[in-house]
């Protein structure tokens, strides 16, 4: 099974970190992310999974490693905050280890922020919440895409029984398996939920059928697509790599 539900590598896309007193704004953005199937650590999202735990501890552990990036909704009540300035530390403390960009700042107002001076942050002035929920869709799926494309191109095989590499399409079909309740599945419900057109899928589904990881099966309804045993230890073996590869994990 994978050990995320998206392809960054990281259990959320986004995690969000303001104040209290700018949640208007923020719930209008965490609620578009979420419609649009981002993953977004949003404080009202994660209660359950937060209820019983150290959160300082918790927070720390989500700010500094969990997420593919983190917003900081920059404001005059985000800098008097204690537990605003926890997470905001926990943030800064990751983008330094992982010498890359991470802390997506956005303002609401000109306070400064210690550490941040010197990174490029959007005009939450200029932007309506839909409109900044918009950027904020855009840059984790070209990310992700461009992540994954870049982890395949460095993917290099090293188990006896898979001595080829799948590409993203191909890896992607083998998900919408995993992910889906249904362990059957028609060519265009596979479809649909990839967003692709059903010929580029149909001619995926039969090189995965060539390689064995996938097989067509009568059932009442017609015939349907069905993972094998061989594609999900593929993906369990895909999954490892990509872990390792992230040093996530």
């Amino acid at each position: 099974m994978p050990i995320t539900n998206n392809k960054s590598g990281y259990e959320f896309d986004i995690a969000l970190s303001f104040a209290g007193e700018d949640r208007y704004y923020v719930e209008i953005v965490a609620k578009e992310l979420k419609n649009n199937k981002i993953k977004v650590f949003y404080d009202k999202y994660n209660k359950i999974d937060m209820w019983g735990k150290n959160l300082h501890d918790h927070l720390a552990e989500v700010y500094s490693k969990k997420a593919l990036f983190c917003i900081i909704f920059i404001s005059e009540y985000y800098a008097q905050k204690v537990w605003t300035n926890h997470e905001r530390r926990s943030a800064q403390s990751w983008a330094i280890r992982q010498k890359q960009e991470y802390i997506l700042p956005a303002r609401f107002d000109d306070t400064e922020i210690i550490g941040l001076e010197d990174v490029s942050y959007i005009d939450l002035t200029e932007f309506t919440a839909y409109e900044f929920a918009e950027l904020v869709i855009n840059k984790v799926k070209t990310t992700d895409e461009n992540d994954l494309k870049e982890r395949l191109r460095e993917y290099i095989p090293k188990s006896k029984k898979f001595n080829y590499t799948l590409n993203y399409s191909e890896i992607s079909i083998l998900e919408s398996f995993d992910n889906s309740r249904f362990r059957y599945r028609a060519i265009s419900k596979i479809a649909q939920g990839l967003g692709e057109d059903r010929e580029i899928i149909r001619k995926n589904l039969l090189y995965l059928k060539d390689k064995g990881l996938v097989d067509l099966v009568d059932r009442p309804q017609g015939q349907k697509w069905v993972i094998t045993n061989d594609g999900k230890e593929y993906l369990d073996y895909f999954y490892h790599e990509l872990d390792e590869s992230s040093g996530s994990g």
